[in-house]
């Protein structure tokens, strides 16, 4: 049995509350199992250079997701508009769980571009609107994208049902940005020297902290990093 974040916990009462959105719950455990089982670990064989992409970091990314949202979460009062709604959590849960899965066959510049591999999955388990929406969530994680290029407001139908997707992707980008820490960084590659030159940066970078921490109750975040003089003043390889 799989272990559930808060957040996962009432989104589920959520749907439990209406036998017609039951299954949005069902859908997401499945393709949590699905993809953090079966896909997430493949990335280490495909991607041996790369700072953990496995599964784990898409835990911690939930654990985030979780710190920054749940308390725009209410399970009793999901349709009161203070709160994130079932429908955007339900989008907001699977693009996390489907954000960096395609670096199984991406590289880094194109690992947001989810078409491929979302597209293995027939449109009966996952209909074409919610791959739409999966997919314009995902690609707006990369820091060099820009959200509202890729997500207009201008959706009648969502904004007519109090949907809001660029809120969705900019929850879904902070809470990767803020997975940085030792764990992430291959430690043993780095001193062996097998990491390449142009992955070294981003191991160094969660190399150096040890932890980062969003505080909702104080709508704050808790850094913690430490680091040796001489790497602040590294060249690295463009």
């Amino acid at each position: 049995m799989q272990t559930l974040f808060p957040i996962e916990n009432s989104f589920k009462k959520m749907c439990d509350a209406s036998p017609l959105n039951k299954y949005f719950y069902e859908k997401y455990i499945l393709f949590k199992h699905i993809l953090l089982e079966d896909f997430y670990d493949l990335i280490r064989e495909a991607k041996p250079g790369f700072t953990d992409h496995s599964h784990t970091h898409i835990k911690n990314v939930l654990n985030k997701i979780n710190s920054l949202c749940s308390h725009k979460v209410n399970y009793e009062q999901y349709e009161n508009s203070e709160y994130i709604k079932l429908f955007e959590l339900y989008l907001l849960l699977m693009s996390v769980i489907f954000h960096d899965v395609a670096m199984i066959i991406e590289d880094r510049e194109r690992h947001a571009d989810l078409s491929k591999i979302i597209n293995l999955f027939d449109s009966v388990i996952l209909t074409d609107d919610e791959k739409e929406w999966i997919q314009k969530i995902v690609k707006c994680h990369q820091s060099k994208s820009k959200i509202e290029q890729i997500i207009t407001i201008d959706n009648k139908m969502l904004m007519d049902f109090g949907i809001y997707p660029q809120f969705l992707a900019s929850m879904l980008r902070l809470a990767d940005e803020l997975d940085e820490s030792k764990s992430r960084a291959n430690l043993i590659g780095i001193k062996t020297g097998k990491i390449p030159k142009k992955q070294l940066i981003y191991h160094d970078i969660s190399k150096a902290f040890d932890g980062i921490r969003p505080v909702s109750s104080s709508q704050s975040i808790d850094i913690e990093i430490s680091t040796q003089k001489h790497a602040l003043f590294k060249k690295y390889k463009k």
